[in-house]
């Protein structure tokens, strides 16, 4: 059953985490109450410049029929109507970036800095699985003010469209075990041990069924305070009410007698805000619909 992080309390996983996944949209920050509107709008636009006959309505309900059928809101106008799903989603994330430029979506963010930097500080490698694309990706981490803390050749993200076919996070372990093939993690002879060493950071209960089937440690964004624990899968393990939370969430699971506290005052004299890490060998560091 899973847990709300306790530092009297801290859960422990059985293997000792060596690098920390997070999820993008809605666990790297806030997302606005409006977000699914902005992404059925940007997604709309998109199926549009290769379905114009189309109308608004009828898309929208084939997004929702996609979601219940295939897993991803997009995934039926390949399937069904023969469309460029790389074009579709590429199309989809710039008009998103577009649509949210000049808007609220990201004044709420607060993105998870501390937690990122205290846990490199510690020796942790920290990645990033997303349906997003490699766009949209590179711009919210800017608008988030976390691009110096991600490769600027994305080696340390894997996005839905690195997949073959671009299966998402919901739907089977192969985007994360496509970052474990990314970021040279052996494979072994039982699957469900080759993540034991990470821990996968999500807001959405789904996509964590897979990254336990790896293994890993999952960890539950829960912002608002509303997950009830009991209610959650056996895959969940713990639930995370601060973003911030989550450094100390996987280090006292790898020492129960550490002092995060003391980690992230060490953490935040060494890597200020906005500085490259000491990791960055001289690069500009930077690093749902789907």
């Amino acid at each position: 059953m899973a847990v709300i992080f306790n530092r009297n309390e801290p859960f422990r996983h059985p293997d000792r985490i060596e690098g920390v996944i997070f999820d993008n949209d809605g666990t790297l920050y806030n997302e606005p109450d409006n977000a699914p509107d902005y992404h059925t709008r940007a997604a709309v636009m998109a199926v549009k410049a290769q379905l114009s006959y189309r109308g608004t309505h009828e898309i929208e309900y084939l997004m929702h029929q996609s979601k219940a059928q295939y897993g991803g809101a997009l995934d039926i106008f390949e399937h069904e109507y023969k469309l460029d799903m790389v074009r579709l989603r590429r199309d989809h994330y710039h008009n998103l970036v577009e649509l949210t430029r000049e808007s609220d979506f990201f004044d709420r963010a607060e993105p998870p800095e501390m937690a990122i930097v205290t846990l490199k500080s510690a020796g942790l490698g920290v990645y990033i699985a997303t349906h997003g694309n490699e766009e949209w990706t590179e711009y919210s981490l800017e608008r988030n003010r976390l691009t110096h803390l991600f490769s600027a050749a994305h080696d340390d993200v894997i996005h839905k469209d690195d997949v073959p076919g671009h299966t998402g996070k919901n739907q089977s372990p192969a985007m994360y075990a496509a970052l474990l093939d990314k970021i040279g993690v052996a494979q072994t002879r039982e699957t469900s041990r080759r993540g034991r060493g990470f821990a996968m950071v999500e807001d959405s209960v789904s996509n964590l069924k897979h990254a336990k089937a790896l293994g890993m440690m999952t960890i539950l964004i829960d912002a608002k305070g509303t997950v009830n624990p009991e209610k959650l899968p056996a895959y969940v393990d713990i639930v995370v009410r601060d973003r911030n939370d989550v450094a100390a969430a996987v280090l006292m699971s790898n020492n129960p007698f550490l002092n995060p506290d003391a980690l992230y005052e060490t953490a935040h004299a060494q890597w200020p805000a906005d500085e490259e890490t000491p990791d960055s060998q001289g690069l500009n560091l930077r690093s749902d619909l789907g």
